[in-house]
């Protein structure tokens, strides 16, 4: 356990939080909460929106033929890489600055695996995966509600990886995912861009 630090101040947006119902989501919020619905934000647009999303979507499903157009697929893998661990490191951040404001050892305590559910439970988009992670949220928090209930701590405390298992049981066969996922397919690109070489070399 790290000394404790500094936390990130919560926020409260003037005349929204005013709003009937809709206003606690305006008041004394932490600024992640509005980070992380600008990131789902951007990458919709960014996938939906511009061609470098469709760039993206073909090489999660057909990267060998993205790359016999010429598009330079693994430099778009390692921006996606780096940019996928630029995000984890921000939710990292929050639980170390902003829900503990102090660092302590497994305190993900299975969060990724949560996040990686989440997202297939979410059909493998941004919009999907943020309403799926809704739940998993909610299954998080009724920990805190459940516990002056006559329940096991413990049945409380393993209540949010459940319902993963279970989501994961019943919805994880039947979410497609890109097609290339987990496939060798390095190869094939090293054997196309070979083919291209050798196609503009005799151009």
């Amino acid at each position: 356990m790290s000394e404790p630090v500094k936390a990130v101040s919560n926020l409260t947006v003037p005349v929204l939080c005013d709003i009937p119902v809709l206003g606690a989501f305006f008041k004394n919020q932490s600024p992640y909460l509005y980070a992380m619905l600008l990131i789902v934000a951007a990458v919709w647009v960014l996938f939906y929106k511009t061609k470098y999303g469709l760039r993206y979507r073909a090489i999660g499903d057909q990267p060998h033929a993205v790359q016999t157009a010429g598009v330079p697929v693994n430099r778009y893998r390692y921006i996606a890489m780096m940019s996928a661990g630029a995000i984890a490191g921000l939710a990292g951040s929050y639980l170390s600055l902003s829900q503990n404001n102090l660092f302590v050892t497994d305190m993900t305590a299975g969060r990724g695996f949560m996040g990686l559910a989440a997202n297939i439970f979410g059909g493998w988009q941004p919009v999907g995966s943020l309403l799926a992670g809704m739940v998993f949220a909610v299954a998080q928090a009724a920990r805190f509600y459940l516990t002056d209930l006559s329940i096991p701590s413990q049945i409380v405390q393993m209540l949010p990886y459940i319902i993963t298992l279970l989501i994961l049981l019943f919805v994880g066969k039947r979410g497609k995912g890109p097609e290339a996922l987990g496939k060798l397919v390095d190869r094939v690109i090293l054997l196309a861009e070979r083919f291209v070489q050798q196609a503009n070399k005799g151009v």
